[in-house]
């Protein structure tokens, strides 16, 4: 018995004895330090900035005037980005009835014609 405690008091007083322990300690602080942070990533600081904005209902806009439409969207709190020329919004992105976080931009597709599937 006593050669193996004066062998394992030389292992850890070795050199390499040293650097094993400060490695399988740092490793562990390093794993419990990387667990504490996910989980407060998880939940403290995902669910501040990714959960903070509510949800909202595009509303039905496609065949309106922009005028009116900008108005709902303003309502909902959503931005627009307009694409095309004319004064009907003919479609849509995402379309009517979709749930979108608060701020989101809906793409209008505008035309002259209320009636028209193009831009």
């Amino acid at each position: 018995m006593k050669k193996s405690k004066t062998t394992r008091t030389k292992f850890v007083k070795s050199r390499f004895g040293k650097f094993l322990l400060t490695l399988i300690f740092t490793g562990f602080f390093v794993a419990v330090y990387s667990l504490i942070l996910l989980i407060v990533g998880d939940r403290v600081i995902l669910n501040k900035y990714v959960g903070s904005r509510k949800t909202t209902e595009v509303p039905y806009i496609t065949g309106m005037k922009l005028e009116d439409s900008i108005e709902m969207l303003r309502e909902k709190k959503l931005k627009w980005h307009t694409i095309g020329y004319g004064s009907y919004v003919i479609k849509s992105e995402p379309p009517g009835g979709i749930l979108v976080k608060e701020g989101r931009i809906v793409r209008l597709y505008l035309s002259d014609n209320p009636r028209s599937n193009t831009p």
